[in-house]
């Protein structure tokens, strides 16, 4: 009996002295998954902003594609892909996220920014005076940007334009967003909102 006393006397001292010692190595045993990161291409996040997760779409999407837009696989983020005029310089392309995917106004003035368009963003009530298109039952801004396109890898690209829109679902968001050369851009609008028109 005078044994096991001596020893749990000696179990509390060292547990005093653990927790009394913080320079002493704790081992962490919990996990927890990181983020997905975002693509190179398009959905990077501005600074202090929380990549949206990236998950399979909830839904599976479908669409008419219009003459003259060349079908690519899908990539990473990306469920349609599509290559655009003679040069294909010109992509558009379809990106599913999780969520709000950070929300329309957010991503219209990421966009904006993209496109080297200075000033104050756009806010909710300027976003909800820009056109409206049909996508997926519902009438989602059309945003239109002509500028200078910055790439992820820093080149800029002068004459350039963006068509994008957003249509939140609850449970995910769906993106379209174009972008090329300027008069190919303004060349394939109409073709672009029927694109968008046809999601299903």
């Amino acid at each position: 009996m005078k044994y096991l006393l001596s020893l749990s006397v000696a179990t509390l001292a060292l547990a005093s002295l653990s927790c009394s010692n913080p320079s002493k190595p704790v081992e962490i045993t919990e996990t927890r998954e990181a983020p997905a990161a975002p693509a190179a291409h398009d959905l990077s996040v501005p600074p202090g902003a929380t990549a949206p997760p990236m998950e399979a779409p909830q839904r599976e999407y479908k669409w008419v594609v219009p003459e003259g837009w060349m079908e690519a696989p899908p990539t990473s983020m990306r469920i349609g892909n599509f290559r655009i005029g003679e040069d294909k310089q010109t992509e558009c392309y379809v990106t599913v996220l999780k969520g709000t995917g950070g929300g329309t106004e957010m991503n219209v003035n990421r966009w904006r920014g993209q496109m080297g368009v200075e000033g104050d963003p756009l806010n909710a009530e300027a976003i909800g005076k820009l056109p409206k298109i049909s996508m997926l039952g519902k009438e989602v801004p059309l945003v239109e940007v002509p500028g200078t396109y910055q790439g992820m890898s820093g080149e800029t690209k002068t004459g350039y334009m963006l068509l994008g829109s957003i249509c939140e679902l609850g449970d995910e968001s769906v993106f379209v967003k174009m972008i090329g050369p300027e008069t190919v851009v303004r060349a394939e609008r109409e073709k672009f909102i029927a694109f968008c028109g046809s999601l299903k």
